[in-house]
């Protein structure tokens, strides 16, 4: 079979796969430790030197490559960018206490759970397909015409 290695033509490719597979994630991830044990008092040194506008540059820069690396329209990554800051607006600010687009809901103090939204967005996803689906089996074809005992249904 064109395309195959000789130990997966002769069924060993496998567990050499995940053999390699596996040694280079611990290595890389020993590499990456240690790497960040000997790096971390310097990269302290230069967290300590940002002050307020390096600060919030850095958050632009974070939200403006997660809306432009969204698949789709450019106006679509920033619109879910710009949803994603004006929900995470909602509960109580960590720094004064103030209560923020709780509209005097004392469940909203704590915020929005990301858990229920994303449980939320999933069901209504679920939902709208399978409404699709069964409006597209009760659909006539182009060209037929319904009876109106058919149109109740």
């Amino acid at each position: 079979m064109p395309g195959r290695l000789p130990a997966d033509a002769a069924g060993q490719g496998g567990g050499t796969a995940l053999t390699v597979t596996m040694l280079s994630s611990f290595f890389g991830a020993a590499f990456g430790i240690t790497e960040m044990i000997f790096l971390a008092p310097f990269l302290v040194q230069v967290a300590f030197l940002f002050g307020p506008a390096e600060i919030c540059s850095l958050m632009l820069l974070g939200l403006l490559a997660g809306s432009t690396l969204a698949k789709g329209a450019p106006v679509k990554g920033i619109a879910m960018t710009l949803l994603g800051l004006v929900l995470g607006l909602v509960g109580m600010d960590v720094n004064t206490g103030a209560e923020r687009f709780t509209f005097g809901q004392v469940h909203l103090s704590t915020g929005i759970d990301i858990v229920a939204i994303a449980l939320g967005l999933f069901g209504v996803a679920e939902w709208d397909v399978l409404h699709r689906q069964a409006n597209a089996e009760r659909d006539p074809l182009p060209g037929q015409t319904q009876t109106p005992s058919q149109l109740c249904l």
